[in-house]
């Protein structure tokens, strides 16, 4: 359905900004910022993977469940996605919601290269996308 290759590319699109935005953040020395944003690129990537396949999640939970049944278990993607899923996702909790948070500079740096590099794997394998895929 055209309305659902619309949803698919408006997520790639966020995640594309996210990124963006996470190293404008970087680079600006608001370091938590920019983890949080690194996270949601790679929701927002894995969102619409996991739409191109017909699967609709709205939680982190589920979302990193159906990553890794139909991506990483599938050999579709290398286990190392897995593990920096769960990176991205610990450090954007402690980010957002500890009240001394210490993560350092050098990490995020990391994270945001991870980040860029888990999307632009996603987009690749995404890149088949047509119309009568999602229809």
């Amino acid at each position: 359905m055209a309305e659902t290759l619309e949803i698919i590319e408006s997520y790639q699109k966020r995640a594309l900004e996210d990124l963006k935005a996470a190293e404008t953040m970087l680079n600006s020395k608001f370091h938590l910022a920019a983890i949080s944003l690194a996270y949601y690129a790679v929701f927002y990537a894995i969102t619409a993977s996991l739409l191109k396949e017909g699967i609709i999640v709205h939680k982190h939970k589920q979302l990193g469940i159906e990553f890794r049944k139909n991506f990483i278990k599938t050999g579709q993607l290398d286990k190392k996605y897995s593990e920096i899923l769960q990176q991205l996702f610990r450090s954007r909790q402690t980010a957002d919601y500890d009240a001394i948070p210490n993560i350092p500079e050098e990490k995020v740096k990391d994270l945001i290269k991870d980040a860029k590099e888990f999307v632009e794997i996603l987009n690749k394998l995404d890149a088949g996308v047509r119309r009568h895929d999602v229809e």
